[in-house]
């Protein structure tokens, strides 16, 4: 997925326009840090349950494979068809990275 990130939208956000669409009458809190609303709802674990399972899956995943790295956990439990080095291979502090850049 090379230049996802480099995503531009074809849209644009003015703060004093009105709303429409489907999302039109859901009201808008200005007030909210989206940084600090993210942290606190790591921070309070509200996930819902399917990612929860998923997180409790992985951590139970690691600590049953422990010298395996993130990526190749991930591609043993999918038993791709198709080999798939650019996960494989990556180094985990480097996708933390990559992820960090994501959500930024």
């Amino acid at each position: 997925m090379p230049g996802r990130l480099d995503f531009k939208s074809k849209l644009s956000f003015d703060e004093n326009q009105t709303p429409s669409g489907i999302l039109a009458g859901i009201p808008i809190n200005k007030g909210i840090d989206d940084e600090a609303s993210r942290g606190s709802a790591i921070d309070d674990n509200n996930f819902d349950e399917t990612n929860n399972h998923l997180l409790k899956s992985i951590l139970h995943a690691q600590v049953e494979y422990p010298e395996l790295r993130f990526g190749q956990l991930l591609v043993n439990a999918m038993k791709l068809q198709e080999k798939c080095p650019e996960i494989f291979y990556i180094k985990d502090d480097e996708l933390a990275e990559k992820l960090n850049l994501l959500s930024s």
